[in-house]
């Protein structure tokens, strides 16, 4: 959890240099179409980032209390949030600044590596009907 917040340490160091107006949501042709205020951009996404992830967090341990090793898909899930959110916060930074991020191909290939990951360790789960998979 403490991960997501941990790209605001950038976006303090950067906060003068930003505009006021933050692109937040581009197009498939890599122009922002969505704008949000400098101070939400760099300290809301995270702080609302790093509130979903302590959610998943007390939703994954409600699940696996009697359990002594969390499995490996539960190991990915706690890290996949706070590792978008710095992906992300960089993508989102790097653009206002002038860098020629390509943002769809970059989100392409984090969503990409995430199912490869998923695919990997997915089928390897046991399901049985009415008890907890992990």
């Amino acid at each position: 959890m403490l991960v997501c917040l941990l790209p605001m340490v950038l976006g303090i160091v950067l906060y003068n240099q930003l505009p006021e107006q933050m692109p937040i949501h581009f197009t498939i042709g890599d122009v922002p179409e969505n704008y949000a205020h400098k101070n939400i951009a760099l300290f809301g996404i995270p702080i609302i980032m790093a509130i979903v992830q302590a959610i998943c967090l007390l939703a994954i341990s409600s699940k696996i209390k009697n359990v002594e090793e969390k499995p490996r898909i539960v190991k990915i899930m706690e890290w996949f949030i706070p590792v978008v959110t710095v992906l992300i916060y960089i993508i989102m930074v790097e653009v206002p600044l002038g860098s020629d991020v390509y943002v769809g191909k970059s989100i392409c290939l984090i969503l990409g590596i995430l199912f490869m990951i998923m695919g990997n360790y997915l089928p390897k789960l046991s399901y049985e009907v009415g008890k907890t998979i992990y």
